[in-house]
């Protein structure tokens, strides 16, 4: 398609090519807002790299194992350059006049390495299919349902082992009521939902200490940043605190 005349809210179609082990942190909603390493050496940025050309995903996933199909507006992208920096919009506003955002319209247009930064929280309802290509054999097109169905396992980059699973739900959203939260955790972390609402509680009653435990089980869980402060502060309102 063309990218010369982008308005905010076009519906783009791009793909991120990755590893298996990465595949759990994304999966289930994507916090492209978190501040991360980049696979292939760089600075530290947020927003998670993506392409409208296929077959550039393809170069990029590692071992050529997990491509990601996605939906997402224009005005989630940015234009870049190749270390994550902001391409600006007026050294380009000569070239697309009629573009909401010249940047991102020339990055969209390389001919060599088509790409943008992709910002904000992206839901697993905009994983439109994941392309999986296991070693040794040809890639195979699954809806992000199918393929969390196929129950596979990975080690994840710090080295726990977790299992490729639908959440049934965003694991980005901030918007769940503290009962929806716990009842998300327990489905992700595949432990009785009592037993969550018992430890979660018993940390939040140990003060600062006990809530960064939270976040951390929340962060292993995969959970997003805002979803993770959200999910913090709602269970901290609801702990019963000591009289003075």
């Amino acid at each position: 398609m063309s990218f010369s005349n982008l308005q905010p809210d076009d519906v783009l179609t791009v793909y991120h090519g990755t590893s298996l082990s990465h595949v759990p942190a994304l999966i289930n909603g994507i916090d492209a807002d978190r501040v991360v390493y980049r696979y292939y050496g760089g600075p530290r940025h947020a927003g998670l790299f993506v392409s409208p050309d296929l077959d550039l995903a393809e170069r990029f996933a590692h071992y050529g194992e997990i491509i990601l199909e996605l939906h997402v507006e224009a005005q989630s992208l940015q234009g870049t350059d190749y270390s994550g920096r902001q391409e600006p919009d007026d050294r380009w506003a000569w070239k697309y006049p009629n573009s909401f955002s010249p940047g991102l319209s020339s990055s969209l247009d390389l001919t060599a390495e088509p790409q943008a930064l992709l910002t904000g929280q992206v839901p697993p309802s905009r994983i439109i299919r994941v392309g999986y290509k296991p070693f040794g054999q040809d890639r195979v097109w699954h809806s992000r349902r199918g393929f969390t169905g196929l129950g596979l396992e990975t080690k994840t980059p710090g080295g726990r082992e977790k299992r490729i699973q639908d959440a049934s739900g965003d694991l980005t959203s901030p918007n769940y009521t503290l009962g929806e939260f716990m009842e998300l955790l327990a489905n992700v972390i595949d432990v009785d939902r009592e037993r969550v609402v018992e430890t979660l509680n018993r940390y939040a009653s140990m003060g600062e200490r006990g809530l960064s435990r939270v976040s951390d089980i929340l962060w292993d869980a995969d959970f997003g940043d805002a979803a993770i402060a959200s999910f913090v502060k709602k269970l901290l309102d609801a702990t019963p605190t000591e009289p003075a």
